[in-house]
């Protein structure tokens, strides 16, 4: 690799006595020195220095005039992709301490989100391969994490493919990767953002088949966990679109009551209990003309007596208050149906 250009930081960051600012432009030369090497695993000493130097200043000092001094030379540097993209060369303990810092900064600074902002889909992608590292995926888990905070980054990482591989991920046989890999879904689809809602909507068919595919795994966290997300989309009043498309398919239905009569698990059978619910009051707040034409509904009038048999019966050792408000509510529309 090429070596670093030093005269894009200036003289004073090379002399003794330096300024904030300085020491800052320091360590940024410093880091993208340790990056141009070959194997760059173990920090030079020189590196080492300004990083300790920093992460003094910030802990030490919790000024935000100081912070934003040292985000917006990180900013103007770009450094914060620089450290994303060398995180799988550097050493964990070194990647620590880099992700901290950013961390720390991020939420005083608009120019450092801007950068992170100007990254797009090669942000996203970059923090989702740590998934594939058995050391990276809770840095690179976390760090996605408190991206999404931001509306704009929120937006801008949300999409198909980004969904598609946090299910992927999820799916690891590493039990602490597919729990960190699941947390960055549900935060991603269970969010208020006032957009999303529309994105639900616009892609149905691919995030149904996400959850879908979670659901029918013989992972008894994610199956379980799946199924918490679909109830909990589909009790928002405001993911009308998605909440209508779901529970006019027939095979939901079916799905639900499979699970609730069959599965090992009393939790798993609890929460397809929920979507069973939400099923059923979606079609009954339809026109009479939409429910004689459901198929959910169709499924349900056939089993009718065999479901409120069932159903008088169910979940009387589960001791929560929500539950058998829904289901005393469940039974009544059954009844009347």
């Amino acid at each position: 690799m090429l070596p670093v250009d030093k005269s894009r930081y200036g003289a004073a960051a090379f002399k003794a006595n330096k300024t904030l600012q300085t020491n800052t432009l320091r360590f940024c030369y410093e880091l993208r020195c340790l990056l141009s090497l070959e194997d760059c695993s173990k920090p030079s000493p020189s590196f080492s220095k300004y990083l300790d130097r920093l992460q003094h200043i910030l802990g030490t000092d919790k000024s935000p005039s100081v912070r934003i001094e040292i985000a917006d030379v990180f900013a103007s540097d770009g450094l914060a992709i620089v450290i994303l993209h060398g995180l799988q060369r550097l050493d964990f303990e070194t990647d620590k301490k880099l992700i901290a810092m950013l961390t720390a900064l991020i939420s005083l600074s608009p120019r450092l989100q801007a950068g992170l902002l100007a990254a797009g889909e090669e942000l996203t992608a970059t923090l989702l391969s740590g998934y594939a590292d058995s050391k990276l995926y809770i840095i690179c888990g976390q760090f996605f994490r408190e991206l999404l905070q931001f509306p704009a980054l929120f937006q801008r990482a949300l999409s198909v493919a980004t969904l598609r591989s946090l299910g992927l991920y999820s799916k690891s046989p590493q039990f602490e990767v597919s729990a960190d890999a699941f947390e960055s879904l549900k935060l991603l689809l269970g969010s208020e953002l006032e957009f999303l809602p529309d994105f639900l909507a616009a892609n149905y068919v691919d995030i149904e088949g996400i959850l879908e595919d979670l659901r029918k795994t013989d992972n008894y966290f994610l199956k379980r966990q799946s199924l918490a997300l679909t109830v909990h989309l589909l009790e928002q009043e405001r993911n009308s679109q998605f909440r209508q498309l779901y529970a006019r398919e027939p095979e939901h239905t079916k799905s639900a009551m499979t699970a609730l009569k069959s599965d090992s698990s009393r939790q798993v059978k609890v929460e397809s209990f929920f979507v069973f619910a939400c099923i059923v009051d979606l079609q009954m707040r339809q026109s009479l003309e939409v429910q004689q034409q459901s198929g959910s509904l169709k499924i349900i009038r056939k089993n009718k007596d065999r479901l409120v048999a069932f159903l008088q019966e169910f979940g009387q050792e589960v001791e929560d208050e929500k539950f058998h408000g829904v289901k005393r509510r469940l039974l009544e529309a059954l009844r009347v149906l």
